[in-house]
């Protein structure tokens, strides 16, 4: 059986393609979990002018018996 369950993540929408900030380069959408980045690197990102910042979960399977 495989359950659903979710990771809290962030959808980022850049205004310009290529924009860097946060330590990583942005190109239209993306969408991470946010354990990949640490807390200085979010607040950069969620601070930032230029990017549009949404909050998400992201599903995740794992397998169950």
């Amino acid at each position: 059986m495989t359950a659903k369950k979710a990771i809290k993540g962030i959808s980022v929408t850049t205004k310009k393609d290529g924009f860097r900030r946060g330590g990583r380069e942005w190109f239209g959408t993306t969408e991470l979990a946010i354990e990949e980045l640490t807390e200085d690197q979010l607040e950069q990102i969620r601070n930032e002018p230029k990017l549009i910042v949404q909050d998400i979960e992201l599903p995740i399977e794992s397998d169950t018996e």
